[in-house]
C-alpha cells in the first residue's frame, strides 16, 4: 500500500486489509525499490511452490 498515512495504526489496518506492504509518502526511491523486490521475490516463491 502507498499511502500518506504515516501512522503505526494505519500500517496495522492495511495489514489487516491484506496489504502486503506499507509505504508511506513521500516515496524515496531506495524503500519503493526494496519494496518490489521483496514481492517479486515473495511472488517467485509462491511460484516455486507451485510448480513442485
Amino acid at each position: 500500500m502507498l499511502t500518506a498515512n504515516a501512522l503505526d495504526e494505519h500500517a496495522v489496518a492495511s495489514r489487516e486489509a491484506g496489504a502486503d506492504l506499507h509505504i508511506t509518502k513521500p516515496v524515496r526511491p531506495d524503500v519503493l525499490l526494496a519494496a518490489i523486490a521483496q514481492v517479486v521475490e515473495s511472488a517467485d516463491e509462491v511460484e516455486a511452490r507451485l510448480a513442485s
